[in-house]
């Protein structure tokens, strides 16, 4: 009985596995970037910005369709929303000089007639809209421009309410019931509006350390659920009377480790990724669920212009995860990005130029950085009439030993150990030191890649370099003018990067305490935070409000002290 019930499970996989569970249905490659704009999706149509101010809209259900290019917008589209009113489908577009609501099917019978689709513009000049939204029982569009959040008349250019109270831009607004609208922020917190009376009902109080990204509503039970950039997800009760508390935190690396340790199969399972899809790395995403047996994916790469459209059979993939996960052992897996190389237009492969030296020019100011230099205006005389010197030159052998070995032997004996991976995570307290004299918060705590050296970065303005042990004095880094808000290791471990709140980011040495880089104000217009070290430290990757950097740089520390 056991190998015929073996027997038919392996029969039953070969049967789900031959059937392709996800497929790419469409693909193409967009004029501009779309990995942090909002795109739409849903079971009849998709949307997205093609030309950075021409919408595209795919018909989802019928992959013959002809693509709908829709133009209203003179500058780029950074957000787009669908919705179904009964048997209408209606879509919303913004950018910063328009928002703009189209009624697709007319669009649809205006392109068979041969006639240019026209769209309502329904709010003009209202910022930088990074998120929009539908009241799916209402005529109204939410719309989230810097720390400001528009109601808009779906039918008629009209704002209904302008809602006010984050200190940072809002990533994110959803109406909830009939009057009330959630809003997410940068800033960390969550608030809940009466948007016909135009007051607030609820604000949260800083949840995390990093920017709030996603929500959703689960209006069944009434939660909140909120994406937080550190992998986070957190669950609130929007019952008034439950205060608003947090029910649960979801880590989702650990989810996601134990979902390869339930799931994933073996390389003798006869399973295999999905090589065939256009994108390896995934950047916005938009997901359209329905009660069926197929859901829809709209996926737009990270790095480049591609977007693809994915169609998901959830019933064979829920049947396989089952079948996996009683027929197969649990086993740990390897995840790789992309196996593919890098493509030649990629910004990872420019490299600087770095200066030829002159060896005949090293030699020779090698010779003279050993002398010695006189700067007086009298010079005394060489000594000819002096008697001679017996003693000519006797050496020094009474140095001390140094204790450099005994400390690294000591400090590497404590730190050198393997943790086993079947025990729990550290819970036992350890040490605790003082960073200040006076109360002083920390920025950011980040080790070194061989865990050697911690570093500290303190709103002070002062940057702190620990030994991993945390004995001995720290290591003073100073000179920026406002809070430390970010900090990286290198991967050679030479070079630590900074941002401030001033609007900075330093490049120090990590052995001298000496700034080898500052990139001020010039070049950042908003604050810059998360810096680091990337691919291979050939690059600095850091974030300037909205915006990501990644600069190329060359540092040169073999300057001779005179000329410095």
């Amino acid at each position: 009985f056991f190998i015929k019930k073996r027997m038919t499970e392996a029969s039953s996989m070969e049967d789900i596995c031959a059937q392709p569970t996800v497929c790419e249905k469409r693909c193409t490659v967009s004029t501009s970037p779309l990995s942090h704009v909002q795109i739409a999706c849903s079971h009849q149509y998709c949307a997205f910005p093609w030309s950075k101010n021409e919408l595209c809209v795919w018909n989802t259900a019928d992959r013959q369709a002809q693509s709908m290019i829709l133009k209203g917008h003179h500058q780029p589209i950074t957000a787009v929303a669908i919705k179904q009113d009964g048997d209408q489908w209606l879509a919303c577009s913004a950018s910063q000089d328009y928002v703009i609501t189209w009624n697709l099917n007319d669009c649809r019978k205006a392109v068979l007639q041969g006639l240019l689709p026209r769209g309502l513009v329904i709010g003009t000049l209202l910022g930088d809209v990074q998120h929009l939204a539908f009241q799916m029982n209402e005529k109204l569009v939410v719309a989230c421009a810097g720390t400001c959040v528009f109601v808009l008349n779906s039918q008629k250019e009209e704002i209904l309410a302008e809602l006010a109270v984050h200190q940072g831009p809002v990533t994110g607004a959803e109406f909830w019931g009939d009057r009330f609208l959630v809003c997410i922020s940068e800033d960390r917190t969550f608030s809940v509006w009466d948007y016909h009376a135009g007051h607030l009902v609820y604000r949260s109080a800083i949840i995390s350390a990093f920017p709030l990204l996603k929500m959703y509503i689960d209006e069944e039970n009434e939660q909140l659920v909120t994406g937080c950039s550190d992998g986070m997800l957190r669950a609130f009760s929007l019952v008034q009377e439950h205060g608003f508390r947090c029910l649960c935190n979801i880590d989702l690396r650990k989810e996601k480790l134990k979902f390869y340790r339930r799931f994933e199969k073996t390389s003798s399972s006869g399973r295999s990724d999905y090589d065939g899809l256009s994108i390896h790395l995934a950047g916005s995403i938009s997901m359209a669920c329905k009660t069926g047996q197929r859901d829809f994916c709209l996926i737009a790469s990270m790095f480049e212009n591609q977007i693809s459209l994915l169609e998901f059979d959830t019933c064979a993939l829920w049947q396989l995860q089952q079948l996996e996960a009683r027929s197969f052992a649990l086993e740990a897996n390897l995840s790789i990005v992309s196996s593919n190389p890098l493509l030649p237009t990629s910004p990872l492969c420019s490299q600087v130029s770095k200066k030829i030296e002159n060896t005949k020019t090293n030699v020779l100011q090698t010779k003279i950085k050993d002398q010695s230099l006189v700067f007086n205006n009298k010079i005394r005389s060489s000594g000819y009439t002096a008697a001679p010197r017996m003693k000519m030159f006797s050496p020094k052998t009474n140095f001390k030993k140094s204790q450099f070995s005994a400390v690294r032997k000591e400090v590497t004996s404590e730190i050198r150990k393997e943790y086993p991976m079947d025990s729990v995570a550290p819970s036992n307290f350890q040490k605790q030191i003082t960073l200040s004299n006076r109360p002083t918060s920390v920025g950011g705590i980040h080790y070194s890649g061989d865990g050697m050296k911690l570093a500290c970065g303190l709103s002070d303005k002062s940057l702190l370099v620990f030994n991993s042990t945390l004995k001995g004095e720290p290591e003073v880094f100073t000179g920026h003018n406002g809070a430390i808000n970010g900090l990286g290791w290198s991967y050679n471990r030479r070079w630590l990067v900074s941002t401030s709140d001033d609007r900075t980011m330093r490049i120090w040495n990590a052995k001298t305490a000496e700034q080898a880089l500052v990139l001020g104000k010039e070049m950042f217009s908003r604050p810059v935070r998360f810096p680091q070290f990337y691919y291979m430290d050939t690059f600095i990757l850091l974030s300037s409000g909205a915006e990501i950097h990644l600069m190329k740089y060359h540092l040169d520390d073999s300057k001779d002290d005179l000329k410095r």
